[in-house]
């Protein structure tokens, strides 16, 4: 009998309390954020609070003393499943799923042991139901950890999250359900929601003060932080997801003996993207040292009389994808109107010479581009050029107009920019790549690679502390190698990336070397880590659907037990031939996705041809037996040209389906007509 696991099993978290109440949400909250579907069992002597969110997500088995709670979790780990029991001093991140899977796959009759000395992580595959079983050390358990000490868990600095919403529903969900584990804290303030902002706040247990709005986005901040209680604040809004280490995070804000904090922000192109503009704002600092000045892309001013420690040069381990200039939310928000109200009113009351001048040109040639306003941006950023008073606006400004500029082909213009913002701090490497996008975009890959060749020291720091990704240069140099014939040599390097920066790759680009070099897919799938195939996949759909599918297929032929590509798969194949979307239903059945089917969906879009449509309710009758199927042929039939469907019987019939339906409805049609009789295909005497 085969007792060895599918990857696809679903796994049960036992979760020993053995700390603290606030380790026990942490701890909880980390399961649910990274664990997907599991099941999480909490075995506590003492009564549990969770929030509501955590609770209905969690079974609790309650005993009688401390000294009961390991015999309780053994208990629960005796059962014929995937069973993974921790104390609440773990720590869970992004990946280890998966990686407890492949585990029980591999010691399908071992108990896996992560940590030693009274305080492990146990994995129990379903076919050990003897928690006495023989144990396997596993070293280096990815997404898998124990603190180092109880003080680790109990004596740390707090920090609160605080946030000012309105009508954001469609995103506040995913922004508090990636935060939580991230803080101690979390205030929203809402200044005057009319859609479920408020309900969704308050079903995540945080606070939530009802506010107003009075066209200044520092006093609205001023008034939300006045509600946070914790020794650190950060400031989110509804369109940012965190996302980082947590446990390095909580050791900065421990041991950072500064006062601000900066934080690296990714504003994407689209939903699931992790590379886009990228910024370093100062948005963490200490309660009561500072508040927030200025009525558009405000910024926090020290208090009066308080001996500030400045801004920490370290980086912290987490950032924040920002969706909230994406053309479709920009469009549905008109949020960029909005910001331009508000940074002409500024921009207007403050002269020439003023040094606030050049911080208030960089938000309005911003705003500008994000209203689809590019020749006014581009107008108001050459002003900022020229505007002395303060470098990092011209850096941030000058980045804006570089993407403008390099993607409109106005490649004449960047050379300016470049030379002051070099001179303004810029780091030199992102210098030299912006100079070769120049000339990628004139096509002259050889001075392009002269470009990033000519980097010396890692390609310095900009003015936030920022070290340079040299992976940006490995993607000019591959860009480069294919313009130049070679994309053999180009696919080896973001090959390379992807193994070790998988971030910094571009997803057409290497789809493109990869493809050029007459190289397979799957190469890039059967390496890709996790986080590079969940953004490619949503990537993929921006793409044309023959390569969308080519890549889920890729994905799929690397890791068959992966639902991600096969539930992505069968959405697109609902708009392609009958053939493919049978091809990816099987795929969905297989891993038990009955739910997901491309054959359905293929006969359910009215856009696609008639004959495809017909053919996919015709298999989903004869072959995978879905009782309304036939219904749905005789309805679509009706609607048939008699003669498409002698052509649509005679496809069937190669395909050994059960075309009596199609028959039937075309003798019914050309009996009714006054075309001249025809003798049914197959049906001669």
């Amino acid at each position: 009998m085969d007792i060895t696991p599918p990857a696809s099993e679903d796994i049960t978290v036992v979760l020993i309390d053995s700390t603290t109440p606030d380790a026990l949400v942490r701890c909880v909250q980390q399961v649910v954020r990274t664990g997907g579907g599991c099941q999480v069992v909490v075995v506590s002597a003492r009564a549990t609070s969770l929030p509501s969110h955590l609770a209905r997500r969690t079974r609790t088995v309650r005993v009688s003393e401390a000294a009961a709670l390991d015999g309780a979790a053994a208990s629960e780990a005796s059962a014929r499943a995937l069973v993974l029991v921790a104390p609440t001093s773990a720590a869970f991140s992004t990946g280890w799923p998966a990686a407890v899977r492949e585990r029980a796959r591999v010691h399908s009759q071992t108990i896996s042991v992560v940590g030693a000395h009274g305080r492990s992580i146990l994995v129990v595959p379903r076919a050990v139901t003897d928690v006495r079983a023989s144990r396997s050390s596993w070293v280096g358990a990815t997404g898998l950890r124990l603190r180092e000490s109880a003080q680790e868990v109990t004596a740390r600095r707090t920090i609160s999250a605080v946030m000012i919403v309105k009508d954001e529903e469609e995103v506040l969900d995913e922004c508090l359900t990636a935060l939580v584990p991230f803080v101690d804290e979390v205030v929203v303030y809402d200044t005057g929601s009319t859609d479920r902002t408020v309900d969704i706040a308050r079903s995540h247990g945080v606070v939530v003060v009802e506010g107003y709005w009075n066209d200044h986005f520092g006093d609205a901040r001023n008034r939300a932080l006045e509600h946070a209680t914790s020794d650190w604040v950060i400031q989110v809004d509804a369109d940012e997801v965190m996302e980082g280490d947590v446990d390095a995070w909580r050791r900065q804000l421990d041991t950072d003996p500064y006062d601000q904090i900066s934080i690296t922000i990714i504003s994407t192109a689209h939903r699931g993207s992790t590379t886009g503009l990228t910024t370093q704002p100062s948005r963490i600092f200490r309660r009561g040292y500072y508040r927030w000045t200025g009525a558009l892309h405000e910024y926090p001013l020290a208090l009066p009389g308080i001996p500030a420690r400045g801004m920490s040069p370290q980086q912290p381990p987490v950032r924040l994808m920002h969706s909230g200039y994406q053309p479709q939310r920009t469009a549905e928000r008109n949020k960029a109107m909005r910001n331009l109200a508000l940074s002409t009113k500024e921009l207007e009351a403050t002269p020439k010479g003023d040094p606030e001048r050049a911080v208030l040109l960089s938000n309005q040639g911003r705003t500008l581009l994000w209203a689809g306003k590019t020749d006014e941006a581009l107008e108001v950023l050459e002003e900022l050029r020229t505007t002395p008073g303060n470098p990092t606006s011209i850096v941030i400004g000058g980045r804006a107009a570089l993407e403008v500029l390099l993607a409109s082909h106005r490649t004449d213009e960047v050379e300016p920019w470049l030379e002051v913002m070099a001179s303004s701090g810029e780091a030199p490497g992102n210098i030299a790549v912006y100079r070769a996008r120049k000339h990628i975009k004139l096509n002259e890959p050889t001075a392009a690679l002269d470009a990033v060749s000519s980097l010396t020291d890692g390609g310095g720091t900009d003015p936030w502390g920022m070290p340079f990704d040299p992976a940006r240069a490995q993607v000019i140099e591959a860009a480069a190698k294919i313009s130049l014939g070679d994309p053999h040599t180009g696919a080896d390097l973001l090959l390379d990336l992807v193994r070790t920066a998988s971030d910094a790759v571009p997803f057409d680009l290497i789809v493109n070397a990869v493809s050029a070099a007459g190289r397979r897919l799957v190469e890039i799938a059967g390496i890709a880590p996790n986080q590079f195939i969940e953004r490619t996949i949503r990537e993929a759909s921006a793409m044309h659907p023959v390569v969308a599918l080519e890549w889920f297929e890729a994905l799929h032929e690397a890791n068959p037990h992966d639902r991600r590509p096969v539930v992505a798969g069968n959405l697109f194949a609902a708009r392609a031939a009958w053939t493919v979307a049978l091809a990816w239903s099987v795929r969905a059945r297989e891993l038990g996705l009955e739910e997901v089917c491309a054959l359905r969906g293929l006969g359910e879009n009215q856009s696609m041809p008639v004959a495809d449509r017909v053919m996919a309710w015709l298999v989903l009758a004869s072959v995978l037996g879905e009782h309304d199927a036939p219904e749905q042929v005789s309805r679509l039939v009706a609607h048939t040209d008699p003669r498409d469907l002698l052509v649509l019987r005679s496809h069937a019939e190669q395909h050994g389906l059960d075309a009596s339906t199609l028959v039937t409805s075309a003798r019914i049609s050309l009996s009714s007509t006054a075309a001249t009789p025809l003798v049914l295909m197959g049906e001669q005497r």
